[in-house]
């Protein structure tokens, strides 16, 4: 379980979802804490599309939405937590902000079709791109592999997360940095990545990593960097001299 600290909550995240916990709900549930959050997030990850066509606080509840993040949501949007509102009437108060701070629980609530409108925007942020992509659309967001392309890091998390494959016009944006090159190779490519060999080839770690994780041989020219390190140095020796073997 993944902790974050905000500025006036906690977010639990684990891989079915997160929750949202104000101080006050931390103490009041002290050591019961985690297996509380645990258990809201199930409940919250077993709901599918909501079918009613209004929704009050209590709805809410029961859905596993956190009084912490109801509140916020409301604040967000300007409406009073204690009143009922329809669907409808809500989804025309959404901001590209509140879509993104709840994304699970608009596609609870409103379904895929509420991010439409906002797609233009989504398409000018790399973050916002990548994360329409793998957690709304769950695949290919054309309007914005343009900007995703430009970054490293949501490169290399678009191709794997989203498109579960290469991401070809994002490889030079990757191929400027060791870290994404090496785990671009390892779990992408699940291989060679030629592009990406000569920033790699800087770093010791990243240079034993991509030798016996992605090419699953020599990585003859990151041999100079990795000889400067005593320990990925040995490592990278008992590799070679096993494969020999």
């Amino acid at each position: 379980m993944d902790i974050i600290i905000k500025e006036d909550h906690l977010v639990y995240k684990n891989a079915m979802g997160e929750y949202h916990v104000s101080p006050e709900l931390a103490i009041e549930k002290g050591l019961d804490l985690e297996a509380f959050v645990v258990a809201e997030i199930e409940l919250k990850a077993s709901q599918n599309q909501y079918v009613k066509a209004t929704i009050s606080f209590e709805d809410a509840r029961k859905l596993g939405f956190c009084e912490h993040g109801i509140s916020d949501f409301c604040a967000q949007l300007g409406v009073d937590q204690s009143k009922t509102y329809n669907l409808l009437e809500l989804q025309e108060k959404l901001t590209f902000k509140v879509m993104f701070d709840y994304v699970d629980e608009i596609l609870t609530l409103f379904g895929k079709n509420a991010f439409k409108r906002f797609e233009t925007e989504i398409s000018k942020d790399a973050r916002y791109s990548y994360r329409y992509a793998e957690y709304v659309l769950e695949g290919k967001f054309k309007m914005g592999e343009d900007v995703i392309s430009k970054n490293a890091e949501y490169s290399y998390r678009y191709a794997e997360y989203a498109l579960k494959g290469k991401f070809k016009m994002g490889e030079d944006a990757i191929s400027k940095d060791a870290h994404y090159s090496y785990y671009y190779a390892r779990y992408v490519i699940k291989g060679r990545f030629e592009m990406g060999e000569e920033v790699i080839s800087r770093d010791a770690r990243y240079s034993y990593q991509y030798a016996i994780n992605a090419l699953k041989g020599r990585f003859e020219m990151g041999e100079k960097v990795i000889s400067k390190h005593a320990k990925y140095s040995k490592e990278y020796n008992n590799f070679i001299n096993n494969l020999q073997n």
